[in-house]
């Protein structure tokens, strides 16, 4: 892809592995994302490449990834998302929790920040706590896919975690906040 211009070359690369990673094929898009980085460096691309080495439990070249990216634009709420899952997978919640809460601090309006301070919170055994962030991410959630991709992470945190108490009154909140259409599909 020579465009002639390596900024819009790295988003065209960038936005191939968004499309290729929201269908499921982590593997896939760090290859995209690694074209994009050589074409023109960008923190957007490292958190994005992260976040794929996230889902396939590869934590430590996403550090290293996050490492990258806040060299580029440090203390950016997306890096301490990135930060805050690693965090709660390697069953460290009250670290998630933290970072997690600073970026809310930063930027209230993103539903992931408040759906993972929930798991956070839940596996602190914060079960209240937990229920009242976990509500306030569903109602910054709108498309049908993040409904599915949030079931997902349930899924996930239990088999990471057990089925611990509060658990199942965040699947009903979820079931309860879903559109009418994705229920009964």
């Amino acid at each position: 892809l020579d465009l002639g211009l390596p900024a819009a070359a790295a988003g065209a690369y960038n936005s191939m592995g968004n499309v290729i990673d929201a269908q499921g094929r982590a593997e896939e898009t760090i290859g995209l994302y690694d074209r994009a980085i050589a074409t023109y460096p960008s923190t957007m691309w490292y958190r994005n490449r992260a976040s794929a080495l996230i889902n396939l439990r590869r934590y430590d070249e996403a550090e290293r990834d996050l490492a990258a990216a806040e060299t580029l634009q440090a203390g950016h709420p997306y890096i301490l998302l990135r930060r805050a899952e690693i965090a709660l997978w390697r069953k460290e919640p009250a670290r998630a929790a933290s970072l997690l809460e600073a970026a809310i601090g930063q930027w209230a309006f993103i539903n992931d920040f408040h759906l993972y301070l929930a798991l956070a919170r839940l596996a602190l055994g914060l079960i209240e706590a937990a229920i009242e962030a976990f509500a306030a991410g569903l109602v910054l959630t709108h498309r049908p896919r993040e409904f599915e991709a949030t079931a997902e992470e349930l899924d996930r945190f239990e088999s990471e975690y057990g089925s611990l108490p509060g658990l199942e009154r965040l699947r009903a909140l979820l079931w309860d906040a879903r559109p009418q259409s994705s229920r009964d599909g």
